[in-house]
């Protein structure tokens, strides 16, 4: 029985551990199973897994905020927070809080990993900030008592 093995471009001949050969005679590593020595490494991107070590806060299609470590960390790891909104500088602001604080979203932390969600969905549409298609991970700072994001096409300060 001879098939294309899918995730390779060899030909596999008899059984699952059977005979396997390459289909081009270029591609030595399916039969001898030796490592190229040329490797081109490729470094435009940090890999999924990476922990990025700046606070920022990321903006779902859906409205949730996910905050990483060092976001939550500045805030001071709270259960809650209350949003604010700066419309002169176009900027969200997140204020630690407890959660019996009238309010207050609590924060929820995203199963083992590193980052923490929050609801925002009701603010974003209160001030109509609009969020694209795709999740932006916005750089955030501590002014005071808030962790301010400023928002794409907005002023700085």
């Amino acid at each position: 029985m001879r098939r294309q093995a899918p995730w390779t471009g060899c030909l596999t001949i008899g059984s699952r551990r059977g005979l396997v050969r390459p289909l081009d005679p270029g591609i030595q590593s399916c039969y001898n199973r030796r490592m190229n020595s040329d490797w081109e490494e490729f470094r435009e991107r940090p890999a999924t897994g990476q922990r990025k070590t700046t606070p920022s806060v990321s903006i779902l299609r859906s409205g949730k905020m996910g905050l990483n470590r060092a976001a939550f960390d500045l805030l001071g790891r709270p259960g809650a927070i209350v949003f604010a909104y700066d419309r002169a500088r176009c900027a969200i602001g997140l204020r630690a809080a407890t959660l019996g604080e009238p309010g207050a979203y609590t924060v929820n932390q995203r199963g083992s990993w590193s980052s923490w969600r929050v609801s925002g969905a009701a603010f974003l549409r209160r001030f109509s900030i609009e969020v694209g298609d795709k999740p932006s991970s916005l750089d955030a700072r501590l002014e005071g008592d808030f962790l301010v994001i400023d928002l794409p096409g907005g002023e700085t300060s």
